[in-house]
């Protein structure tokens, strides 16, 4: 017995030796088809602020031409080593040296150059553009390119040994019929300083090369710029060259969205000339024209005797930036508006429709658009007597409905059931809806409305000119803080307030109260009661309405940042995600914006479905993220968004949608934006690995 099982485990340990011989080779063979072996490429990369390097640490660089290789490494079996270079200690003619010894395979940011051809190779596609620029201090809000092209007196600084740097301005200059004052220094570090201590206006440098200190003005000429290695290196700029066409080929808006992270900064600054300065020294007030009972955009407030509102704040704004003094007037309607531009009693009026015709008509003239008003439609839920449709005389969208002037008589009709409907902008929408519980406020088919500044046609020209710069000084930031302050900010209302909208039925109460002293007082406290309820539901509803995304269902950018950081405030542990959709772009071009928000408020449905007892939030474009203080386990966290990835892959069957996602599971730390960059860190990682994945990292 005991030599037949011997046998029989022989028997089997045979067995499992011939299997194994088979199996092993075919797993080695698998292990071969799914490994390549990368090629490693030692770049050189020059540590300039704003070009190459954006460092948060030490530990961690990134930049234009460092972003631009890590997504080549996507296209290419290479993987990149960098080198980084000071500028001020080592010289570009040194390291080119090194490119041609072989100490170094790669170089990029480099122009093409006759003088420098010798010896090197160029990559076939330039990554990316250079400018000559004029450059000013970022602090010189009176310097901007309408200053410079308008002739004012100017000092501009320029290397004297830089004949392409004189040959240049003196170009532009001609081409603008420019004089300006030019000042020649030894070298760049002594023009950038002598800038800086304002012995000159402007210089000539790089728009890629502007710091916190410097400002892009105008851009002279344009360059395109490429990767260069040794001549004897044809494989590796073989490899780069394929590397990049394919890149090209997938995704041909990449530079432009590399530009715009690292170089494009909007231009706010409000620079008047010097005539305009003179002009508005010399110049009287401004009486500027307000519509009455235009709450919340203007309206003159009887306790604190100011005009108030959306519209005049931003008008103070533009006061401030440009020093135009102005007078506020409200006027009695808009039917005498032609005589008071013509009798002086205005100057301009404030928050016109940004409509030429209607401007041609009433004499006067339009700045740009100053702010833009949501458009809603307000219904009756319960009566409607008639199919009539009405339109605030604000707007006058479309001519076939009935034009009423008095937003509080057609909030009236409506709740009435005299309109079966009407539409209104958004932000005076809900300050009427608080007297009237029965009428429901909808989002429309209209866009936004456009309202500016009127200027009446015979005052002096150059003042549109000043109005013109002071909106441009305006960021859209500060825009969006004085809606909010406005909107949300505003007053409760009283009992007169009610009495005076609704004169019929007070008379009424008054009456029966004098009849039945003890049971109205109780009815009236208790109406009392329902009507303060309705307000703080009105205004829990427009507070839900500022802090949600309205498309998606999530909280919006601001919204979510104050969230996520009071809660690490109070606890400074948790796990923050970051999804972004994979190729969203191509989905919204291809099929339509419509498509495109429509799939994006069914991921908002199904971010809510999956995630909707943590805070979860819309950072912009297809960004999304998750902040989770409770959960900080990896395979928790993996198994949470892998459920909602199947079952967005369940409901959109449209589109081969991938989604990318980045996990930080954090521990000491107490500000957002250290947050923010650690994921979206992790999310660069994911993207950058080919998307359509999940990385946890623990910090």
């Amino acid at each position: 017995m005991k030599i037949k099982k011997i046998r029989t485990n022989l028997l089997i340990l045979l067995a499992c030796v011939i299997l194994t011989s088979f199996i092993m080779p075919t797993l080695a063979e698998k292990s071969k088809l799914s490994y390549i072996e990368r090629a490693t490429i030692t770049v050189a990369i020059l540590k300039e602020e704003g070009v190459n390097i954006d460092a948060l640490s030490d530990d961690y660089l990134t930049g234009y031409t460092h972003e631009y290789l890590t997504k080549l490494e996507q296209f290419s079996p290479v993987q990149f080593e960098y080198i980084y270079y000071d500028p001020i200690n080592e010289q570009i003619l040194d390291i080119l040296e090194k490119v041609k010894e072989g100490k170094i395979d790669l170089v990029g940011g480099m122009l093409k150059n006759n003088g420098f051809d010798d010896g090197y190779l160029y990559s076939d596609f330039s990554y990316g553009y250079v400018s000559t620029s004029l450059l000013a201090r970022s602090d010189n809000n009176d310097m901007n390119e309408r200053v410079v092209l308008m002739n004012e007196p100017v000092k501009i600084g320029l290397i004297a040994s830089s004949k392409s740097q004189r040959q240049l301005l003196e170009n532009y200059c001609e081409e603008n019929k420019l004089t300006p004052t030019i000042v020649e220094f030894d070298s760049y570090v002594e023009t950038e300083c002598a800038l800086l201590n304002n012995e000159i206006d402007l210089m000539i440098g790089r728009d890629t090369a502007k710091s916190a200190d410097l400002k892009v003005v105008d851009n002279l000429a344009e360059s395109p710029y490429y990767f260069v290695t040794a001549s004897n290196k044809t494989n590796v700029i073989s490899l780069i060259n394929d590397a990049m066409k394919e890149l090209n080929i997938l995704d041909p808006e990449f530079t432009n969205s590399l530009y715009e992270k690292y170089y494009s900064t909007a231009n706010l600054s409000t620079a008047l000339t010097s005539e305009e300065k003179t002009l508005i020294t010399n110049l009287r007030a401004m009486n500027v024209g307000v519509i009455p009972n235009n709450y919340p955009l203007e309206y003159y407030d009887e306790s604190s005797k100011q005009f108030k509102g959306i519209l005049i704040d931003l008008m103070n704004l533009i006061s401030e930036n440009t020093g135009l003094k102005i007078n506020y007037v409200q006027m009695d309607s808009l039917d005498n508006l032609t005589d008071d531009f013509e009798f002086g009693v205005i100057d301009m009026i404030l928050g016109v429709p940004n409509e030429y015709s209607r401007a041609i008509n009433r004499n006067y003239l339009l700045t740009s658009p100053i702010v833009e008003l949501p458009i809603v439609r307000i219904s009756n839920s319960y009566v409607s007597r008639n199919n009539q449709i009405a339109m605030s005389g604000y707007l006058n969208l479309n001519s076939d409905y009935i034009v009423n002037y008095d937003d509080q008589d057609m909030f009236k009709m409506v709740s009435q059931g005299n309109y079966k409907e009407a539409y209104i902008d958004g932000y005076r929408a809900q300050y009427l809806s608080s007297y009237y519980r029965n009428v429901s406020i909808i989002p429309s088919i209209y866009e936004n409305y456009q309202l500016a500044i009127g200027l009446h046609n015979k005052q002096d020209y150059r003042i549109m000119n000043i109005l013109e710069q002071g909106i441009r000084g305006i960021s859209q930031h500060q825009i969006d803080e004085i809606i909010y302050s406005n909107v949300i900010d505003k007053e409760k209302y009283s009992l007169m307030d009610y009495f005076k909208q609704n004169p019929a039925e007070s008379v009424g109460i008054i009456l029966v109260v004098s009849v039945m002293m003890v049971g109205v007082l109780s009815l009236f406290l208790f109406k009392a009661n329902q009507m303060n309820k309705e307000l703080d539901k009105e205004k829990e509803k427009y507070e839900m309405l500022s802090q949600y995304d309205q498309l998606t269902k999530v909280y919006n950018q601001q919204t979510f940042k104050t969230k996520v950081q009071e809660c690490i405030d109070r606890k400074s542990s948790g796990s923050i995600i970051s999804m972004d959709l994979d190729n969203f772009k191509i989905i919204n071009d291809t099929n339509g914006h419509f498509e495109g928000d429509r799939l994006l408020s069914e991921f908002g449905n199904q971010l809510n479905h999956t995630f909707g007892q943590y805070i979860t939030g819309r950072l912009g474009g297809d960004e999304f993220m998750v902040y989770m203080d409770s959960v900080q386990d990896s395979d928790e966290l993996q198994n949470i968004c892998q459920k909602f990835l199947d079952n967005m892959h369940t409901i959109e069957n449209n589109y081969s949608l991938t989604i990318s996602i980045g996990i930080v599971v954090f521990h000491q730390i107490k500000d957002f934006d250290e947050l923010y960059y650690q994921v979206d860190r992790i999310l660069y990682d994911v993207k950058a690995s080919g998307r359509n994945n999940i990385k946890i990292e623990k910090i």
